[in-house]
């Protein structure tokens, strides 16, 4: 094992996570009280990027001391996730970041698209495939590498989420993830129209009101959508 305060040998390695500075400030707090840097050292490979401990070398580098390492010849790329694994739950997007630095042309193109539509990793899918994700997806899935997102499925969610945009400004109401995934279920109904769900939201929003619960706001968007409606085109 060695030291040094010469942060600038290290080198991020590609996959890994982003810095979370909330993390850093409290290896900060715990070096300061306890000093244990010396008896868990960042593991680095031959080139000195960082496979484990990125978090660990910048709060040391933030405080300005020394920093210990050990260095790991050719370790396997999966390394970096078993090891921050143990440290700290990945979260599904860095599952997407890790994947997409590998060069996963899947996990890079959804990556573009999380930071094109604001919203939470499974709303986001949800819209994309046009069907309810779960945790099994993520784990299964996702976490593994073998999600696929093709070209048509973003501009898919490109699309719903410009509709329902529309439909939230013409319902007046706060957009959430039960409301969107509401919508999901109603668009895989043959009978679904966007412009008849567009147009009853605009004439009768005073008939709508938030809700709590997927179930709930798929039955009020029926409720919405068959109002004033004849039969052959009630959902």
């Amino acid at each position: 094992m060695k030291q040094t305060t010469n942060y600038s040998l290290f080198k991020v390695k590609q996959g890994n996570r982003l810095i979370n500075q909330k993390h850093v400030d409290k290896l900060k707090e715990s070096f300061q009280k306890h000093d244990f840097l010396p008896s868990c050292p960042i593991i680095v490979d031959e080139d000195f990027n960082v496979i484990d401990g990125q978090h660990r070398l910048e709060a040391a580098r933030q405080l300005g001391i020394a920093v210990y390492y050990v260095v790991e010849k050719e370790p396997d790329n999966d390394l970096l996730i078993d090891l921050n694994i143990t440290q700290k739950k990945w979260t599904a997007t860095d599952y997407i970041n890790y994947y997409a630095e590998k060069g996963n042309e899947h996990y890079i193109r959804f990556r573009q698209l999380l930071k094109e539509i604001p919203l939470d990793v499974n709303t986001v899918l949800d819209m994309a495939k046009l069907q309810d994700i779960g945790g099994q997806y993520l784990q299964t899935v996702l976490k593994t590498g073998r999600m696929t997102v093709e070209k048509v499925e973003i501009m898919r969610a490109h699309q719903m989420y410009e509709r329902i945009l529309t439909l939230r400004d013409a319902l007046r109401i706060k957009l959430t993830g039960r409301m969107i995934r509401a919508v999901v279920q109603l668009q895989r109904n043959p009978k679904f129209s966007w412009t008849t769900m567009i147009n009853k939201a605009k004439q009768f929003y005073v008939k709508s009101y938030p809700c709590t619960t997927k179930q709930e706001w798929t039955d009020m968007l029926i409720m919405l959508y068959n109002y004033s409606s004849t039969k052959a085109t009630r959902l």
